[in-house]
């Protein structure tokens, strides 16, 4: 299977995640604009998606080699990270948890007010943790 295919499938993937999920009409189609504004810059990168797992949370997380993509979806906030602002050890060597509370990532709300992200489920941590194992297998956590 060639690049483009899998690059389909993918989107494929996470469209039905969507469809599936019990998010409302209005968060459905954020998640929806959300992967079709990103597949183009996706399609020949590495990417993780949590769809399945983080709807449940109401989070989406997308990571790229340029950048990092946190979104909670239903209250429309979301702050895009260029990648050169993380040390791409830190995301190779799963240190994000440590990551993320240090750099405190700070969201902006519809309102133009912006709030600081400082607790997000544990479990919610070991799935990102587990996705980017997969990412790169044979790295140490």
């Amino acid at each position: 299977m060639g690049l483009t295919e899998r690059w389909i499938g993918g989107i494929r993937e996470k469209m039905t995640a969507i469809v599936n999920s019990s998010l409302t009409g209005d968060e459905k189609l954020l998640a929806w604009t959300i992967s079709w504004v990103y597949s183009d810059a996706l399609a020949f990168l590495p990417v993780i998606n949590l769809f399945l797992d983080f709807l449940k949370h109401r989070f989406l997380l997308a990571v790229t080699s340029k950048r990092l993509l946190l979104i909670q979806i239903g209250k429309v906030r979301y702050e895009e990270i260029a990648r050169d602002e993380i040390e791409s050890s830190e995301i190779q060597s799963f240190s994000f948890r440590k990551w993320l509370w240090e750099y405190k990532l700070k969201m902006r709300l519809a309102d133009g007010s912006r709030v600081v992200l400082k607790d997000i489920p544990s479990a919610t941590m070991n799935e990102i943790e587990t996705a980017l194992e997969q990412l790169c297998p044979g790295k140490q956590a």
